[in-house]
């Protein structure tokens, strides 16, 4: 896992300064790519990948077409586990949609992308990630940009951010283990 790069800032009239952290990271899943395929098919593996403090009652839809899968997830966001910095530019409840798009296998690759829009917070996620297979495991290599619009403390939630989002990449190692146990190849 490698440290975040400050990325660009943007000011301008009128429009709140906003700063870009880039995330880059791998982790190897202990199955196939056809196993990790199906694992991400699955509502319920993308349910567990959210079952940590601060996400209420996950909505997941997967749609499979023409070899692309594609994941929504809508969810409620418990407030009181935002730093303290981002607590006072919440107004209301917060909500968050993901949606994930796998394009079909080429060979034994397969790319996706990651988007997270911050419904009632000025926070976004975009991520651009390759699984690689083998026949024993998947790497997932992870791009990721993640952007807040907060005068002044932009940068102080970026950081506390980032680490949120490498803690969720962590459990979504936990939670491929445990379906892949579950749910053993035939």
């Amino acid at each position: 896992m490698s440290a975040p790069a400050p990325g660009p800032t943007a000011v301008g009239p009128g429009r709140p300064e906003e700063t870009t952290v880039q995330i880059t990271d791998s982790y190897t899943y202990p199955a196939s790519l056809e196993r990790i395929g199906q694992m991400f098919a699955d509502p319920q593996y993308t349910r567990s990948r959210l079952d940590v403090p601060g996400v209420i009652d996950p909505q997941v839809d997967v749609v499979e077409e023409q070899g692309t899968l594609t994941l929504r997830v809508k969810a409620s966001v418990d407030t009181s586990l935002l730093p303290s910095a981002a607590q006072r530019f919440v107004r209301s409840g917060l909500s968050l949609t993901i949606t994930e798009t796998w394009a079909p296998a080429q060979g034994n690759t397969r790319r996706g992308t990651t988007e997270v829009q911050v419904h009632g917070a000025p926070v976004s996620l975009r991520a651009v990630s390759v699984l690689t297979g083998s026949t024993e495991s998947t790497t997932r290599a992870v791009n990721a940009d993640l952007s807040v619009s907060i005068p002044l403390v932009g940068r102080r939630v970026e950081q506390q951010a980032a680490g949120k989002v490498r803690s969720l990449f962590a459990r979504e190692l936990e939670a491929a283990r445990s379906w892949l146990e579950a749910h053993p190849a035939q």
